[in-house]
């Protein structure tokens, strides 16, 4: 019964510090959301810069995104909110388990540890952002998965996150890649209110 309560003591403290938010709202049973603006204290300047270089990667070539024959539409609405043009959202859910490889680093609060190498994500829900019928934001919500050699699904862990990648420059690439707690979309400075 102890080695019970110890292993539920170490995860509670440890997950927070190894896997980032998520997870410390997973173990406390708590909305990721209400979590994170309950016990996140106001960041320096100096915590808004180690997050930006920690979660935001970029890959000039651009990111190997799952192909869109895997979802089906489930809904489509359109907004203008802080952008100069107006932004259509469309939402997707996967048709077979679809597995999306990211940076293995997750945590707003750890330098970047390039040995981490990637981790598998099943894609649970995706959101595709866009403006003048071209996307610049993809928006996935995922859950941590074990695979096997071929790729197939074992395991499943509580953690979920969203996977953010987006098209800053308008060439159809999308070259950066952050994860996130919310759902809300990256929008590309071209695209912002002047």
């Amino acid at each position: 019964m102890n080695s019970c309560r110890t292993i539920a003591l170490l995860v509670s403290v440890l997950c927070p510090f190894l896997l980032g938010p998520s997870c410390r709202a997973q173990v406390a049973g708590v909305d990721p959301e209400v979590q994170e603006k309950k016990e996140t204290p106001e960041p320096t300047a100096l915590e808004f810069r180690l997050r930006d270089d920690s979660k935001r990667l970029v890959n000039d070539a651009g990111w190997a995104l799952p192909d869109m024959s895997l979802f089906k539409e489930k809904s489509r609405q359109w907004y203008d909110a802080k952008t100069s043009v107006r932004v259509e959202e469309a939402d997707y859910l996967p048709l077979i388990d679809v597995v999306q490889w990211a940076d293995g680093n997750p945590s707003i609060y750890i330098e970047r540890d390039p040995a981490l190498g990637s981790q598998p994500w099943q894609i649970t829900h995706l959101k595709v952002f866009s403006a003048q019928g071209r996307p610049f934001c993809l928006v996935m919500k995922g859950v941590w998965v074990n695979v096997d050699t071929e790729g197939k699904i074992i395991a499943r862990a509580a953690m979920t996150i969203s996977l953010v990648y987006s098209d800053q420059d308008g060439d159809g690439r999308f070259e950066t890649f952050q994860y996130s707690g919310s759902e809300a979309p990256v929008i590309p400075e071209r695209l912002k209110r002047r």
